[in-house]
């Protein structure tokens, strides 16, 4: 097409050098005049058109080869600017002009992406920032380093998240998270939440706009890669997250995009398996939200007229379990797990058609109930041993063990009366 465009803009200019091979060929000097061609009859004029055209062609040919070559050329010549790049990258590592160098390389990666002919660059481009720029070891840091300066550019990788298409997506998260790692620079402080010279509510600010984009946006171009690598490799800051996680997960717009957020849900909690067990209010005080956000997930993804996949009730039942277990691990966990409401979903969902259909979905309720029921059992005891328990709350626990137990018995006898009929039937 390229090709075409240049031969239109062509055929409007007169090209001397064209003119001059044709006077050359057809014999015709410069001063020529219409009357000194008026001898030619009808055979010439036809030789002469053969030859004319023969000519043309061949000038666009040439013209085409010479623009393939100027093209190679070009490639060739950024090629090696991308070496001295990559020079100046491994020799002034600690330079703060490196950071300059990232928004440059991702719009570039950004347009050479989109052209076949510049396949090679674009490879080149996206090795150079994943594999030398966002793995120095040895980077610019406070005070050489700007702040202000790297959270400018921070924000503008992030909105490329936004738009980019998944090649483009997975290196600007890379390069997103190379940014965190230099402004936090290893000093993490959980007493007060600083994070080195990390602005934490700027960049959470940031990350909400992903998440939300990703949830609610049907033409967001959003990949959950983007938020799920943040939780595994700053957990301590896609913690904060939580809340807006929680509160996402029953808006999300399909299976996939409620899967994906439950999936960094799953991430977040193994994250910080040894933090609970040091600070148990980390997660207790997260607990009431999250546990409403998967009985709303729950609910969503096994009733009737849904479309979700089995896979991913599976996860939401291994997410579920897995907060159910975290937070029977301490006593002040137990307190606040919502047995009842997880019971109740959990009854429905073993009963549910995707449950029928898949017997590792009913198995998993069954399991969990048994899990919520020791919970409320356990959770019993500690009101029982508890010196300022009322009496209503041990009611409250009563009934709570009672309509597990049931809801658990309820499960495993479907369970064996369609083991019954299948074997019946063989």
């Amino acid at each position: 097409e390229d090709d075409e465009d240049d031969d239109d803009e062509d055929d409007g200019e007169v090209d001397e050098e064209l003119r001059k091979k044709l006077q050359a060929t057809l014999g015709v000097p410069d001063e020529a005049s219409d009357s000194d061609l008026s001898d030619w009859d009808d055979e010439k004029m036809m030789q002469v058109d053969e030859m004319i055209a023969a000519q043309i062609q061949e000038h666009k040919m040439s013209k085409k080869k010479q623009k393939v070559e100027d093209r190679r050329e070009t490639m060739h010549f950024k090629l090696r600017v991308l070496d001295l790049v990559d020079i100046f990258a491994r020799k002034q590592s600690t330079n703060p002009l490196v950071l300059d160098l990232f928004l440059p390389l991702l719009n570039a990666a950004v347009a050479s992406s989109a052209s076949k002919e510049e396949a090679p660059l674009s490879e080149r481009i996206k090795g150079l920032l994943k594999n030398r720029l966002c793995t120095m070891r040895e980077y610019p840091r406070p005070p050489a380093l700007d702040v202000e300066h790297a959270h400018t550019i921070l924000a503008e990788i992030v909105k490329l998240l936004y738009h980019a298409d998944s090649q483009i997506d997975e290196l600007a998260s890379v390069c997103a998270l190379f940014f965190l790692r230099i402004l936090i620079a290893g000093h993490t402080n959980a007493a007060d939440g600083s994070a080195g010279a990390l602005d934490v509510s700027r960049v959470l600010e940031l990350y909400r706009g992903v998440l939300q984009s990703f949830a609610t946006k049907k033409s967001s171009h959003v990949r959950p890669s983007s938020f799920i690598e943040l939780a595994k490799r700053f957990p301590a800051l896609a913690w904060k997250l939580l809340p807006e996680v929680a509160a996402l997960v029953p808006q999300a717009l399909n299976d996939f995009r409620r899967a994906s957020l439950v999936e960094l849900v799953t991430v977040l909690l193994q994250q910080h398996r040894q933090a609970f067990e040091k600070n148990p209010e980390i997660l207790v005080a997260q607990a009431p939200a999250l546990q409403d956000a998967l009985v709303a997930a729950l609910k969503i993804e096994t009733a009737e007229s849904s479309k979700a996949k089995a896979k991913n009730v599976r996860e939401l039942l291994r997410c579920c379990a897995l907060l159910t277990k975290s937070l029977t691990r301490q006593p002040s966990g137990r307190a606040v797990i919502k047995a009842e409401d997880l019971a109740a979903a959990l009854s429905a969902a073993a009963e549910a058609e995707i449950a029928k259909r898949s017997p590792a979905i009913r198995a998993s309720c069954t399991e969990l109930l048994t899990l919520v029921r020791d919970s409320a059992g356990a959770k019993k005891d500690t009101n029982n041993n508890n010196k300022g328990g009322s009496g209503k709350d041990k009611k409250q626990a009563s009934a709570t063990t009672a309509a597990t137990t049931a809801a658990s018995t309820d499960s495993a006898e479907t369970a064996s009366k369609d083991s019954k009929k299948k074997e019946q039937k063989k």
